[in-house]
């Protein structure tokens, strides 16, 4: 127990070196000194995968020209690489020759595939087809295309507007038609 009039001694020095001791900590927390540097390496990924403009309907069994657009996002640039489509069941429908694609650079080419079977088709467009650049991200290779495949054999409704002379034809008989 304290007398009346006692007090405690305090000792600043101690309170300071405390003080400080405690910035340091929270400081050393929050500052993050880079020890190590990234090997920067291509990134190569598809951009676009459809159909080309003004073409007809894709339809089984014929060949059929896609439009590929491809990037390479990273800093090195990447050598001999394929771009090859797969089919829903991972088997290759077409495959391009190597392409050497620079660090930032874009491109595009055009592949043709044939379908199988009549409806929705859902190819893979997949770059750096052989797996042969190794790259700083390898899940962005691969692009899902979409198709409507019509049957090859369909009836059409095809109009025209003849202007025939009496002289040149008779009722009933056969003519041969040009378009």
């Amino acid at each position: 127990m304290r007398a009346k009039g006692d007090y405690m001694e305090s000792n600043n020095g101690n309170k300071l070196a405390s003080f400080l001791l405690a910035g340091a900590l929270l400081l050393s927390g929050l500052l993050v000194l880079p020890t190590a540097t990234g090997n920067p390496g291509p990134d190569l990924w598809i951009s676009d995968f459809y159909e080309m403009d003004e073409s007809p309907p894709p339809r089984t069994d014929t060949l059929y020209e896609v439009f590929l657009a491809w990037e390479n996002g990273g800093d090195a640039d990447a050598n001999g690489v394929r771009i090859g489509i797969d089919d829903e069941d991972g088997n290759l429908m077409a495959k391009s020759d190597p392409i050497n694609m620079g660090a930032g650079e874009t491109g595009s080419l055009t592949l043709n595939i044939t379908f199988d079977s009549v409806g929705e088709a859902f190819p893979v467009a997949i770059v750096d087809y052989d797996e042969t650049v190794s790259e700083d991200d390898e899940d962005n290779n691969e692009y899902e295309g979409w198709f409507n495949v019509e049957p090859e054999i369909g009836i059409a409704d095809v109009w025209t507007d003849l202007d025939i002379e009496e002289t040149e034809a008779q009722a009933g008989q056969q003519m041969l038609l040009r378009f």
